[in-house]
């Protein structure tokens, strides 16, 4: 099993990949992608909820005017922390945005995801219904707690691809500061603590520069 191991006050913890938040993975996130072809809303909410790794509240609370089609960005309000972040988003969201404008019209103003009230969005718990039933259904997750599919296990499943996933072409630290920035920590430590466990592939990458022969 691989394991790293962390100080907490005085006590050694040993953390294996058995400790990482329950999370999707990119081809779970794959799957019901493709399967929510055709429902331009369902599908732009599922890709914002993995791409950009936000809490389900801030995603739900997104205008138009948030987003830049130009610069291919978002600017997100983190509730948790009060602050406004300038996330990069990839040319497919760009393209499945692009395709629900056209599709609802929307002025600059509206929210992306209108709820039934006026000048009001999609309900936490609106949101948590249609994902327990998109695990259910296509991913073979249990339709209610525990294990059911929640928006925070896309928001952690990003984090652990980033972590793991990408080729190692940065060092831990380097890749810890690049989550932290784009799930809005205010330290890498809470992003070190959460989903670093120590793979093959990292022990690798950190002994490439003491070969002895």
């Amino acid at each position: 099993m691989n394991a790293i191991i962390s100080q907490t006050n005085t006590n050694a913890i040993i953390k294996t990949e058995c400790d990482l938040p329950p999370h999707i993975t990119f081809e779970q996130f794959k799957k019901v992608y493709y399967e929510l072809a055709g429902n331009q809303k369902d599908q732009v909410l599922w890709g914002l909820l993995w791409e950009t790794g936000a809490r389900v509240n801030d995603v739900l609370s997104l205008r138009w005017k948030d987003i830049d089609l130009d610069s291919k960005s978002i600017k997100l309000y983190v509730d948790k922390r009060n602050i406004v972040i300038t996330l990069t988003i990839a040319e497919g969201l760009i393209s499945d945005l692009k395709n629900f404008m056209v599709f609802v019209k929307p002025e600059l103003t509206d929210y992306l995801f209108i709820g039934e009230k006026k000048d009001s969005h999609y309900t936490r718990q609106a949101a948590y219904d249609k994902l327990r039933g998109w695990g259910a259904k296509w991913l073979g997750l249990p339709p209610k707690a525990p294990g059911c599919l929640h928006p925070h296990m896309l928001r952690h499943g990003l984090a652990i691809y980033l972590m793991y996933s990408a080729p190692m072409n940065t060092d831990i630290s380097g890749r810890a500061q690049l989550i932290a920035a784009r799930l809005g920590h205010s330290n890498i430590n809470t992003t070190l603590k959460n989903y670093l466990v120590i793979t093959p592939e990292v022990q690798r990458f950190a002994l490439k520069d003491v070969e002895w022969r």
